[in-house]
């Protein structure tokens, strides 16, 4: 069946045997009702079309940016804004730019909700990064494994539906799209949803509030927060275009939106459309975008949205730095006892690691990468037994370095 809602009435469907080849297929595309006013687009199109260029533009500055302080291209902000950038792209094109039915027309249609899903499913992954911090290392394949085969599930689902949309309807084809993407949009609503509730438990725990505010767990801390605030407003998105969605498949006529059909929804209920398009798409990217605008010149071991290595305060009991990486799992784990002020943990110091790497020379080292600004009192400079003992090579690279120590500590 043909799409009845643009003709007004319906029609039988084509022979069996014509579309059994590409031919068939092909004649039928052709068939399909086309109007060139119909299909041209309105002024609440354009306008939205040309939000989606700002946007593009938008993201190339922060992308620019990024590249200037040369920070890594392949963090999870990065991948974020690419995917968001590719979908606005075609979502720009498709409205501005008249295109007659067709499998290209159909494909480029309904591949924003591909790219949208892969957006929203990269920060579910980095959620999932933030509250699994000391056993990503070993999740990371699995997580990016399943992300790879769901987006490309995704794809090939709308690859496949806009090549038989001339074999089983448009109308049909447009039901199946919309509770594909309302079965998808649903489920992604309940994963952030449970991100969003463990981060925000991991925030009201006292016990973890002294440790946020101590050195690198304090820019976690505001990571956290500000993903709080993203994912919420995902969850409000992701649920009500699933409910849109999956009622349309049954209310086809009173839908809130019909990608296959954009250039008519605008031109029959362009407030409805419009306002869905802004609230779905190009305000939660604003957002998200401003909540992390602030790009660091120097790139640190602290990186918005994704590389950053934070380094956790431990007591002087502790034996296993291992330990401290725990604070985000799912037992918190209290370091020290209650009667132990903030001021009172301290940092251990790795028996592994050169002196110059902890408080050497800044030319190096940047302020970034520091456990402390300065040498703790209650630090002893290693024995000398101790350097005789390391390997001949390390000493003496290190030689210059440790002389400069053992003067600062004598003097002092």
């Amino acid at each position: 069946m043909a799409d009845a809602w643009v003709m007004g009435r319906p029609r039988a469907a084509p022979p069996a045997r014509a579309l059994l080849s590409s031919v068939g297929v092909a004649r039928e595309l052709s068939r399909l009702p086309y109007n060139q006013e119909q299909f041209a687009p309105s002024r609440a199109a354009q306008l939205l079309g040309g939000f989606y260029i700002l946007l593009v533009l938008l993201i190339l500055w922060q992308l620019s940016r990024i590249a200037y302080h040369r920070h890594s291209m392949l963090s999870f902000q990065c991948a974020f804004l690419v995917m968001c950038m590719g979908w606005a792209a075609v979502r720009a094109l498709v409205l501005m730019q008249p295109l007659e039915p067709s499998f290209l027309a159909f494909t480029l249609e309904w591949m924003p909700a591909t790219f949208e899903f892969a957006s929203f499913a990269l920060l579910v992954m980095f959620c999932s990064y933030l509250l699994e911090r000391e056993s990503w290392s070993t999740r990371r394949t699995i997580w990016t494994v399943c992300y790879v085969l769901a987006v490309l599930m995704m794809f090939a689902s709308i690859v496949a539906l806009s090549y038989v949309v001339p074999m089983y309807g448009l109308r049909d084809s447009i039901r199946v799209h919309l509770g594909i993407t309302g079965v998808v949009f649903g489920s992604l609503a309940v994963v952030i949803g449970s991100c969003h509730r463990k981060m925000k438990r991991m925030l009201q725990n006292e016990t973890l509030q002294p440790l946020f505010a101590v050195g690198m767990n304090r820019k976690r801390h505001h990571t956290v927060e500000r993903m709080v605030v993203v994912t919420g407003i995902l969850v409000f998105v992701c649920s009500t275009r699933a409910l849109c969605d999956l009622s349309a498949v049954g209310l086809y006529r009173w839908g809130f939106m019909d990608e296959s059909r954009s250039m008519i929804s605008f031109h029959r209920r362009p407030v409805l459309v419009f306002t869905s398009l802004l609230l779905w798409e190009i305000v939660p990217v604003l957002i998200l975008i401003a909540l992390f605008w602030e790009i660091p010149k120097q790139q640190s071991s602290h990186e918005d949205m994704g590389r950053f290595e934070p380094q956790l305060p431990v007591t002087d009991d502790t034996t296993d730095t291992r330990q401290a990486s725990s604070l985000l799992g799912s037992a918190p784990v209290v370091f020290g006892s209650s009667q132990r002020s903030c001021r009172d943990i301290r940092i251990s110091f790795p028996s592994s690691l050169p002196q110059n790497q902890l408080y050497g020379s800044t030319s190096n080292v940047d302020h970034g990468h520091r456990f402390a600004p300065g040498p703790p009192k209650s630090y002893q400079p290693q024995s000398q037994a101790l350097l005789m003992s390391q390997d001949e090579s390390s000493v003496h690279g290190n030689l210059s370095e440790l002389s400069k120590f053992y003067g600062k500590q004598q003097g002092s």
